[in-house]
């Protein structure tokens, strides 16, 4: 047994066959889209460098998240042309948008080249639940995408320094090229993913609608939706001062910056580590309840900070919260879901996710117009994003964390 074979094996235990082939299948997916990832990442701080306003940035930022909110949309289309046609043509068209980053140089081109990239992105989202479900039995599943998310952390901290060195030496444009190619790499793979599914685990069916009784009856997750409405304009009302403080305030090069993501991705590849066996131990929704605390870490040394380095706390806790939300999130959803109405669960978790993400940015801009000051609009969303972690109480009492419901 390899080096690699003793690795895996002590995270994700004994796997079927299947299971494995499934599981490398994936992760060479999420490391290409690792690398994607860690490109866009940069993208607030471009808009900030080539001179964008904070305004600018909240309308971007709030656009970002269109594509979230029309997930139920999106729902119906796959019930007409089937979930695995639609996710891959609007991947793939979206990814290919990425070159035209290559053709623009302004502040607003690229914000409109990436939020068309986003939305065809983003809208499709509620495929991976049901895909996740398909390929993983539950007993494996934690350990399995705590994994594959820890290999996609590693390509993200190898790769977000060189990015900043790239954008301080030659530009965006290359790394532009860069993402898009990997994205479609990772299109690719995932159509391998689906092939490998049953085609009957891949239809929506005409099941309940997103607005009906079988949904917003289930009190858990109607706390979890809140619980998500209030971390995500904890997280998202100051997310257009952030670029601001970082390259007007501290005057940090897209190299500094880099250096910071370092750490962040550090962090991210610690918590995915433990994540596996944290999900299994505790189940997604208390993991996901300790991720919305630590949010608050996140934003609060943004108040204080006179120097680049005093952001370290900051970027080790958005690590640990990019790691925990974006593994969650999903396993939260699958957790509390009916199995039968697991495509209505997701669409209507990401039109809720995208609803306050259209809005949030823009509160926060409002706020900061009307005389709220940085320091105050900080302070109150680090107290939003710890309320949203008290309504999840409730939520953690009625589910018992065992998985997906039959």
């Amino acid at each position: 047994m390899s080096l690699w074979d003793r690795f895996e094996t002590l995270l994700v235990g004994n796997l079927p066959a299947q299971v494995r082939s499934n599981m490398h299948l994936d992760l060479l997916k999420a490391c290409a889209v690792g690398v994607m990832h860690s490109i866009l990442l940069f993208i607030p701080v471009i808009l900030a460098r080539l001179g964008a306003s904070a305004a600018v940035i909240s309308y971007y930022i709030s656009a970002s998240y269109l594509g979230v909110f029309a997930s139920g949309i999106c729902l119906w289309f796959m019930r007409i042309w089937g979930m695995r046609v639609v996710s891959l043509a609007s991947w793939a068209v979206g990814r290919f948008a990425l070159f035209f980053g290559v053709f623009v140089s302004s502040a607003l081109g690229i914000a409109v080249v990436v939020t068309v990239h986003t939305f065809l992105e983003q809208w499709v989202e509620l495929v991976n639940p049901r895909l996740i479900a398909s390929l993983y039995p539950v007993q494996h599943r934690g350990r399995i995408l705590a994994f594959v998310h820890l290999a996609a952390g590693g390509v993200i901290v190898c790769i977000t320094p060189i990015a900043g060195w790239i954008l301080d030496g030659i530009g965006h444009q290359i790394l532009m090229v860069v993402a898009g190619c990997c994205g479609l790499g990772a299109v690719v793979l995932v159509a391998r993913l689906m092939s490998r599914v049953d085609a009957g685990n891949m239809v929506v069916e005409n099941a309940a609608p997103l607005f009906g009784r079988a949904l917003w009856g289930d009190r858990s997750f109607v706390l979890f939706l809140a619980a998500l409405v209030l971390f995500g304009f904890g997280s998202l009302m100051p997310s257009a001062i952030y670029p601001s403080i970082l390259v007007g305030r501290l005057g940090l090069t897209y190299a500094e910056i880099g250096m910071l993501g370092v750490l962040r991705s550090g962090a991210w590849l610690i918590a995915l580590l433990f994540g596996g066996w944290l999900t299994d131990r505790f189940g997604g929704l208390r993991c996901l309840r300790a991720v919305f605390l630590v949010n608050a870490l996140v934003i609060l040394p943004y108040a204080w900070a006179w120097n680049g380095w005093l952001l370290m706390p900051s970027f080790l806790a958005l690590g640990v919260v990019m790691a925990g939300f974006d593994m969650w999130l999903m396993y939260t959803i699958i957790e509390l879901a009916d199995r039968r109405l697991l495509p209505q669960y997701a669409a209507l978790c990401m039109m809720v996710v995208g609803g306050r993400g259209l809005v949030a940015p823009l509160v926060g801009l409002a706020m900061l117009r009307i005389g709220v000051t940085e320091v105050q609009l900080l302070v109150g969303s680090s107290i939003l994003t710890v309320s949203a972690a008290v309504i999840l109480s409730p939520a953690m009492v009625r589910n018992n964390g065992n998985g997906l419901r039959a």
